[in-house]
């Protein structure tokens, strides 16, 4: 898998369209599609519901102009259509989630860091990212 770490902003949706627009154009958007997912980096775990909801929406809008199937397409021989649905759970717009922890905002070494500070912050992330490559529980 290929994690693209973003935040719910102009400058990441704009670098990300760029990418995908260049992946799409070459032919490469179908080859490369499934190794991807979104992670919204940085969210804010005192907003965390609307932040998600928009930055869902955003990927979403994202993923499909460039990267998904339309939805009445037909796939080419031995390829499988790729179309989701905007609350599609498990879909690669449904964003793995790090949440932003004041701990971290010093950039101090990870291995610095309290247990209770990383669970804040990677809790709903890791055992997601866990189950994508196939992995055991979080740690």
């Amino acid at each position: 898998r290929a994690l693209l770490f973003a935040t719910d902003s102009e400058s990441s949706w704009t670098d990300y369209d760029i990418l995908f627009r260049h992946w799409r154009d070459r032919d490469l958007a179908a080859k490369i599609r499934d190794r991807l997912w979104i992670v919204s980096a940085l969210t804010p775990p005192d907003d965390e519901h609307r932040y998600l909801e928009s930055f869902r929406e955003r990927a979403w809008s994202l993923f499909g102009e460039h990267l998904y199937d339309e939805a009445s397409s037909s796939a080419a021989p031995g390829e499988e259509e790729v179309f989701f649905d905007l609350r599609d759970e498990g879909a690669l717009h449904d964003p793995l989630n790090i949440y932003w922890e004041r701990a971290f905002a010093a950039g101090a070494a990870l291995d610095s860091f309290e247990k209770a500070a990383v669970d804040l912050a990677y809790g709903t992330f890791l055992p997601r990212f866990n189950g994508l490559i196939g992995g055991g529980e979080a740690r």
